[in-house]
């Protein structure tokens, strides 16, 4: 029997605020992908969807620190430099991602701030809290 043959499609949604990125959850998904279908991360199509942007995303400088360390001095701005640096959360799920064996080329982003773009998003950041919702899907196709 071919190995192929037994491989059947998978997707996952998943959403990651600074908490979960730390933690690398887009690679964590895709290596629960390999694990509970097999999928080969270097077939896999990958999609970060609108969040807040390195623009507006203001963190604590132990925080920047962390995520440079994590993910590079790309993360966020140098901390000894800056005393109100700001972090690039979509750099870091991008890096997440490829670091677990999704190439580049295969993930789009979505362009937008969710917290720059009053008309076209929510946030809860900007808010305060008082906000919307999103939603988010995934749609199969005939292959």
């Amino acid at each position: 029997m071919d190995v192929k043959s037994w491989l059947r499609p998978a997707a996952a949604a998943l959403h990651s605020g600074w908490r979960g990125t730390r933690l690398s959850i887009a690679g964590r998904g895709v290596r629960a992908l390999q694990h509970a279908a097999g999928a080969e991360p270097q077939r896999g199509l990958a999609a970060i969807g609108p969040s807040i942007g390195r623009c507006c995303y203001e963190v604590s400088q132990e925080l920047a620190a962390m995520f440079r360390g994590l993910f590079g001095p790309e993360a966020a701005d140098d901390p000894a430099k800056t005393a109100k640096p700001h972090l690039d959360l979509r750099y870091c799920v991008e890096s997440a991602l490829v670091e677990a064996g999704v190439p580049r080329e295969r993930i789009e982003q979505v362009a937008g701030c969710t917290s720059c773009d009053i008309d076209a998003y929510f946030s809860h950041r900007r808010d305060k809290g008082r906000t919307g919702r999103h939603l988010a899907f995934i749609a199969a196709r005939e292959q």
